[in-house]
């Protein structure tokens, strides 16, 4: 078993505790599926989905493995915040939960592309100002994603058409490219079933883009 517990563990809050406790045993969840060993952290602080993130604290790293694929899982912490409603108006609550991330070296460089999850305020957008990039081959892919990239005609011409048609099979899902790097998550903290979800994600990730 791999223990990925701080030395502090101990002396922590018990809110920490507890939050390194889930952390374990979403690790010791995912050794049923893959091959993990620790590894060093991969340099991931300038890609815009952890960047954009609310106080982001980068911790540890692991690969993790299946047959002849792999990729970098690593752990980070950020904050969000959420409003409630109460008589007096309402009041603003800040929580800080662990996030897994995908990191991934890739064989091609498509430069810097941004995948996310289309929003009905991108699609009105899109009605006044042509900002994204359109996959008209694969209009399901480009229903559920928000593509922007530095070089959309080209980007469109090489982006492989097996990762379209993934995506389109992939609820959620933002991924980053930034040369020959790619990191990507899921909108969920830290649980054993998105953990999973995350890891088969980045194994079939690194069967497609490390062809």
């Amino acid at each position: 078993m791999i223990s990925i517990l701080p030395q502090n563990f101990d002396s922590l809050y018990t809110d920490e505790r507890d939050k390194w406790t889930l952390a374990q045993t979403c690790m010791n969840h995912l050794t049923k599926f893959f091959d993990i060993t620790a590894t060093s952290k991969p340099k991931i602080d300038d890609f815009y989905i952890l960047a954009s993130k609310r106080k982001p604290i980068y911790f540890s790293a692991w690969e993790v493995k299946k047959q002849e694929q792999a990729f970098k899982l690593c752990l980070v912490q950020y904050e969000t915040s959420y409003t409630t409603a109460n008589q007096l108006g309402g009041s603003t609550h800040v929580d800080t939960s662990f996030y897994f991330y995908g990191q991934l070296k890739i064989k091609g460089n498509f430069g810097t592309v941004l995948i996310r999850p289309e929003t009905f305020g991108d699609k009105i957008t899109e009605l006044f100002v042509k900002t994204e990039v359109d996959f008209e081959s694969h209009p399901l892919f480009s229903y559920k994603y928000f593509v922007l990239a530095d070089g959309a005609d080209n980007l469109v011409k090489t982006l492989p058409n097996e990762l379209l048609k993934f995506l389109e099979n992939v609820n959620g899902l933002q991924l980053e490219l930034r040369n020959q790097y790619c990191l990507f998550r899921l909108p969920k903290a830290m649980n054993q079933e998105e953990a999973v979800k995350l890891c088969s994600i980045g194994i079939e990730l690194d069967k497609i883009l490390n062809k």
